[in-house]
């Protein structure tokens, strides 16, 4: 059986990589640091052949929530390496390696938090389509230089999620008063007065019970945020028309309601691998050249000495 692993990452625009229709880590959209999403720019994927010579592929998702701070055995502290990795999973932080490795991003900054997202160690090759000469060209990718991700705060993040989703329907910080839920035309049991936060209603979280809140006072208010909620930099929200897990957009949440793509049939995956190996090919070549002068002196040399 032929198996590939693919992986498709969306093209940046403005700086930013847009969201890719089946992300491999689906983080929400608005998080702790300002390119937090753009992991969810990347897609891995699956192909193999079954055994009729039909191709088969289905996209790759990772939902773990790990934070990289609290995680066993990799030395990673705040001590060590300061208060942004307390904002970091473990999922997040190798997508980013990864995404860096293939992107060939290099961070323009030496701080402790960043060395952390340095790129594996490796040669990326890309391969281009001249029309014009009727050839592929092999080439190794240019290095793109990013500056270092930028921790949001609370009312950073709360700023981002009114813009995104408005504030008539939704409140960021202090839970609902009574009666505030009722919504004409909107069938809200179940949800009537609800004290949880949409994050821990509708994610998919060992976390997400909506406990443990601390009150902070921003600007003469107490807001609240929750331990799942604080993991992103975010005050807990109530979203009003969010009856059910369809009227949330899962963007918006930290992990996916049990998020699982599709099997889907494809057409036969194109033979670039050949195409990688040219360069190679070449080495090969002349390193064969060479060998075959040095023979060829050295004979010269033998029927001088006679």
């Amino acid at each position: 059986m032929e198996v590939n692993i693919v992986v498709e990452i969306m093209i940046p625009h403005n700086g930013r990589h847009p969201r890719h229709p089946t992300p491999f880590y689906p983080v929400p959209d608005i998080g702790p640091f300002d390119m937090y999403s753009d992991v969810a720019a990347m897609a891995i994927r699956i192909e193999w052949q079954k055994d009729d010579g039909q191709w088969i592929s289905r996209p790759l998702t990772l939902t773990r929530t790990k934070l990289a701070s609290s995680a066993t055995g990799t030395g990673i502290t705040t001590t060590k390496f300061g208060p942004e990795v307390e904002y970091m999973t473990m999922a997040w932080l190798r997508c980013v390696k990864f995404m860096g490795s293939l992107m060939q991003w290099e961070w323009q900054s030496k701080k402790p938090f960043v060395q952390l997202m340095v790129r594996y160690p490796g040669r990326v090759r890309c391969i281009e389509t001249d029309f014009l000469g009727q050839k592929y060209v092999v080439s190794i990718a240019d290095k793109i230089k990013r500056p270092e991700p930028k921790l949001l705060d609370l009312e950073q993040t709360a700023a981002l999620l009114r813009k995104r989703y408005g504030s008539e329907n939704m409140m960021i910080g202090l839970p609902p008063k009574k009666g505030w839920w009722a919504v004409p035309g909107e069938d809200m049991r179940g949800l009537i007065n609800r004290t949880r936060c949409d994050m821990c209603v509708f994610s998919n979280d060992n976390r997400s019970k909506c406990t443990n809140r601390k009150a902070s006072h921003e600007q003469g208010t107490e807001k609240f945020s929750c331990d799942l909620c604080k993991s992103l930099r975010r005050w807990c929200t109530w979203t009003r028309v969010a009856n059910d897990r369809v009227h949330i957009e899962y963007p918006f949440l930290v992990v996916p309601f049990s998020l699982k793509y599709k099997l889907q049939g494809i057409p036969a995956p194109p033979i670039n691998i050949d195409l990688l190996n040219i360069d190679s090919e070449e080495k090969d070549e002349d390193k064969a050249e060479a060998m075959t002068q040095v023979d060829e002196d050295e004979d010269e040399d033998e029927d001088g000495e006679e």
